[in-house]
């Protein structure tokens, strides 16, 4: 499966629809990018959902106003976009979990760890055949 990064006006298109968008890896550190995020998105409108096993249901209710879930399986209600931050032997059991969730967007760091390129999946109604792993390994 051959895959490209969305261009620039897809990307800005994509972010300027607030929507649900699961925050995977979401820390309670403040100097933390994964909160820092999460709440950015927040103050732009978007419904904000933490996902991270370690921490309790209300870690970050002071921060985001909303319970913080184990998974994504967790979550009641639908989940449009995924935003991973996590390293990335951890993809392919979240890219399943977003395509069994829904989601039509997955963004997380590429291969070779988080630097400033990250790759942007755009699921949609067709979602990869041959597993996630292959749908992420370019």
């Amino acid at each position: 499966m051959s895959f490209a990064n969305p261009s620039d006006n897809e990307i800005r298109t994509i972010l300027s629809n607030p929507t649900t968008v699961a925050v995977v890896g979401c820390s309670d550190n403040p100097d933390r990018d994964s909160l820092r995020i999460a709440m950015l998105l927040k103050h732009r409108g978007f419904h904000v959902v933490p996902v991270n096993p370690q921490l309790g249901p209300d870690a970050l209710r002071a921060e985001l106003d909303e319970r913080c879930y184990p998974d994504l399986a967790s979550i009641p209600g639908p989940v449009e976009f995924v935003d991973v931050f996590r390293r990335p032997e951890f993809l392919p059991e979240i890219t399943e979990q977003a395509i069994k969730k829904g989601a039509r967007i997955l963004w997380g760091p590429t291969a070779s760890g988080f630097t400033r390129r990250q790759f942007l999946i755009s699921i949609g109604a067709n979602p990869p055949t041959h597993g996630a792993a292959n749908a992420i390994s370019t």
